[in-house]
């Protein structure tokens, strides 16, 4: 019996042998044999169509092909189709402007293993996606830094902007208060020049290498920061002449100057620009009767405080109700355009400023809903003066804010990425450079500790923590002679690093005795 026993298995064990060995395909998996156009590619125009062929069927389900644009949104597509044979799966695609893709695609094969790859695909000359514009004419350290010139010089901007504006309505006609209203308009106009020649020579040093005159003219003449800035100017010198005499050129000089800030801020740098420095003008036309209101019951409080209660308070305290509101809508719709994550609020100068900035705006609407009561119940005495100056505080400080907000990235730096793992048997440096969306420097340095070993293959890929996509392969390799004594390494420069967003990067080192060790670290790309 026993004898038996083991003459059967040993048949079958022959049985099996014979079987793998005349049908070695029946427990493969599918393989791409065919993928057009190919895998992580460079094109000068965009492709028809994406097709992918495998050596064999693969399931009528579960397949699909999608593709990434440089900003980590899904391009809308038909869906795929599958071939009669089932071994070619084909997407039409739409239009494609020039610029970085991500293809993923996912097939379940005959055996039911389930197969997914990520690839790269460059078209035409492709640009950098935004970063701040303002980066072109000075360091990045300048902008990530508080800069005093910029608080006062949109203090004085927005106070000058808001005593014109309210210049065209006050209802206040004794001599007196004609003459203390000019002579604030000329101290205003004069800190406001001040303010804008300082800050512009700051700009100005801090942009070229040197004062040479042809320098200083590449700038003013042939940069946006030098057009808004002399524009500015202009009108500043033109407000002595224009703003004592005609209201309707006041309107006018407050339009155009609003214009002229709007372009030169963070508006004009983020897609779509007209919708964006149209939204920042309206931004910053109802901080200016916000702001200049206010400084007017400041100033008038004490000389003018009969009419101030009785003429100039109940219009001023509709119209900061409805500019407020503005601010808050377009304060709202800006900051989304501005920051791709709003988890930038808290990881960013930028972000933890505008916190900052919304903290001190709701201060503003408790106070303004604690004045619009005093006045309902006629408390026009000190208690109503003492909310006035919190309210005015309160805008100082947002003001200040938004100097400081002004010339500060709304995004993060990228910084390069340098990784050590320091272990028993190997010390393993990944490096990406610049750790940008686009184009990036990799390099993986491997140093074995272990004697008579050295290293057989590092693979690289890269997983998108925000998108569900297959791992993209970074195709990184060995470079000659271009390591220490007993370090290999290896590197490859691409646009393996397709959009921002949190990714991990894993590196798998195998050596020369077939062990596999594997790495992986978790980083973010702005």
């Amino acid at each position: 019996m026993n004898k038996g026993w083991r003459k059967g298995c040993g048949t079958l064990f022959l049985i099996l042998i014979f079987l793998l060995s005349f049908a070695p395909g029946v427990f493969a998996h599918a393989v791409l044999n065919e993928a057009t156009p190919p895998l992580n590619s460079q094109l000068s125009t965009a492709p028809k169509e994406i097709r992918y062929v495998f050596n064999e069927r693969i399931e009528s389900k579960l397949y699909y092909i999608r593709i990434y644009d440089d900003q980590g949104e899904l391009v809308p597509t038909e869906e795929a189709k599958l071939s009669k044979d089932q071994k070619e799966i084909t997407l039409q695609l739409p239009q494609m402007a020039q610029g970085i893709y991500t293809i993923t695609y996912h097939v379940l094969s005959g055996d039911g293993h389930s197969i997914k790859q990520s690839s790269v695909l460059s078209i035409g000359t492709y640009q950098q996606p935004n970063t701040w514009y303002m980066g072109q004419i000075s360091n990045s350290s300048h902008h990530e830094g508080i800069s005093v010139d910029r608080i006062f010089y949109y203090i004085s901007f927005l106070f000058l902007s808001g005593w014109v504006f309210w210049g065209m309505f006050l209802p206040f006609s004794s001599d007196q208060a004609r003459k203390i209203y000019q002579i604030w308009l000329k101290r205003l106009l004069n800190f406001y020049l001040l303010m804008l020649i300082t800050t512009g020579f700051l700009q100005m040093n801090s942009s070229l290498s040197g004062w040479g005159p042809g320098e200083i003219y590449e700038l003013l003449f042939h940069s946006l920061f030098g057009w808004t800035w002399l524009g500015s100017l202009v009108l500043g010198l033109l407000g002595y002449l224009v703003l004592p005499r005609w209201k309707w050129l006041g309107a006018l000089w407050i339009v155009l100057w609003m214009i002229a800030e709007g372009v030169s801020g963070h508006a004009i740098t983020f897609t779509p620009e007209l919708l964006n420095v149209v939204i920042d003008v309206v931004h910053l036309l109802a901080a200016t009767v916000w702001v200049g209101g206010l400084f007017v019951v400041i100033i008038f409080w004490k000389k003018e405080r009969e009419e101030l209660v009785s003429r100039f308070l109940p219009v001023f305290s509709r119209a900061a109700l409805v500019s407020i509101v503005l601010m808050i809508l377009t304060g709202v719709f800006l900051a989304s355009m501005f920051l791709p994550k709003w988890k930038y609020l808290w990881e960013t100068t930028w972000g933890i400023f505008l916190l900052l900035k919304v903290l001190l705006v709701l201060v503003v609407l408790f106070t303004a809903s604690l004045i619009r009561a005093k006045m309902g119940k006629g408390q026009v005495g000190d208690g109503l003066w003492t909310s006035l100056r919190v309210d005015f505080s309160a805008m100082l400080g947002i003001l200040a804010i938004v100097g400081i907000i002004t010339y500060v990235n709304p995004v993060p730096t990228n910084e390069p990425l340098y990784w050590h793992e320091m272990g028993n048997l190997q010390h393993v440096t990944t490096q990406i450079t610049p750790k940008a969306p686009g184009d990036n420097q990799f390099s993986v340095s491997v140093a074995i500790t272990k004697e008579r070993t050295t290293v057989k293959r590092v693979e690289v890929f890269l997983k998108s923590r925000d998108q569900e996509m297959a791992p993209i392969e970074v195709p990184v390799e060995e470079v000659a002679e271009n390591g220490a004594a007993g370090e290999s390494q290896f590197m490859v420069k691409g646009p393996y690093l397709p959009f921002a967003g949190d990714w991990t990067i894993e590196v798998r080192i195998l050596d020369s005795n077939d062990d596999e060790k594997v790495y992986s670290k978790d980083f973010t790309v702005y």
